[in-house]
């Protein structure tokens, strides 16, 4: 993981958690990569999809994408729709603030369902390009 992926994790976590309608959702269950083992649903992960890649020739400006996992057993759809709507409000066009990084854009590129292995976990993916700039 590069430094500015690093730097990346810990402000999406940091403003996951802090958000106050996601964490009536979640608490604390908001993790990079996976949830530790034994934590009950709902919760949500998030991981980079791809590398860092510069955008331009010059070197200032560079892109990742990020993607979202939302996890619930609800029975119904409420409480998946309530964690995708607590993401998207939480981070579609955000700009955040990042050591050495300016300029930090959130592009919601796509939602989707994953196909799950059984049927009673929803499994929900949102995909967001990140932007940003060197200092």
């Amino acid at each position: 993981m590069s430094f500015i992926q690093k730097n990346l994790a810990e402000a999406i976590a940091g403003k996951a958690v802090n958000d106050p309608t996601l964490s009536s959702l979640v608490s604390d269950r908001v993790s990079f990569m996976k949830m530790e083992q034994g934590k009950s649903l709902p919760y949500i992960t998030f991981n980079f999809v791809n590398n860092v890649k510069d955008r331009d020739s010059e070197d200032i400006w560079e892109q990742t994408l990020v993607e979202f996992q939302l996890f619930s057993d609800d029975n119904s759809s409420n409480e998946i729709n309530a964690l995708t709507e607590a993401i998207v409000n939480l981070f579609d066009d955000v700009i955040l603030s990042v050591t050495d990084y300016t300029s930090i854009k959130f592009i919601r590129t796509n939602d989707f369902f994953n196909i799950p292995f059984d049927n009673e976990v929803w499994d929900k993916r949102i995909r967001y390009e990140v932007e940003f700039q060197k200092d």
